[in-house]
């Protein structure tokens, strides 16, 4: 069988754990309990501290709620969460703060294997690369054929190459921005 849990326990644990061990003696003498300092540490390794000292060691971690649906700020998303440009060292300065405990390694790890770190291929980048190989496409066919002109077959082999409905929204997106312009 368990032996009972003292007053003086109790009370200890009551108390915040990052309370020093000397002001909980002296609060516990105002209470009228008698204790000294090594038993108060002794309580604490012991008992682990109350359930609330345990979710506040527990806190840095999770003090940091991400802004969309509260859940749990990881370190990752704190490192990813902060400019490219910014240094190393400053990330971890700033973590520390936060309540959150970083390295430099940790930090470079992160970046390096960050999808946001990576460069976005633009769609312009995507159509240039079609345009290239439709041009390729024209001049191989130009050379065996002389039917059309070079800008409709250039038009002809970019719809090929990236589909005829998207070939048609960009020229539908084209023709709105020309009457938009033109004021009409």
């Amino acid at each position: 069988m368990a032996r009972p849990i003292s007053k003086t326990t109790k009370f200890i644990l009551a108390l915040p754990r990052t309370l020093p061990a000397k002001e909980v003696i002296a609060k516990a003498k105002a209470n009228g309990h008698k204790t000294s300092e090594s038993n108060v540490h002794r309580v604490r390794r012991l008992h682990g501290g109350s359930k609330k000292a345990k979710k506040a060691s527990k806190a840095p971690a999770t003090a940091l709620k991400a802004a969309a649906g509260g859940a749990a700020l990881k370190k990752s998303d704190f490192v990813r969460g902060l400019s490219a440009s910014t240094p190393a060292k400053d990330v971890v300065a700033k973590a520390k703060a936060a309540g959150l405990k970083l390295d430099l390694q940790y930090v470079y790890k992160v970046r390096s294997r960050s999808k946001s770190g990576r460069k976005k291929v633009s769609v312009a980048k995507h159509v240039a690369v079609a345009v290239a190989k439709a041009t390729r496409v024209v001049a191989a066919k130009t050379r065996t054929n002389g039917s059309g002109t070079h800008a409709e077959d250039l038009l002809r082999a970019v719809a090929a190459e990236l589909g005829l409905a998207h070939a048609l929204e960009i020229l539908q997106s084209q023709r709105a921005q020309v009457r938009a312009v033109l004021g009409g």
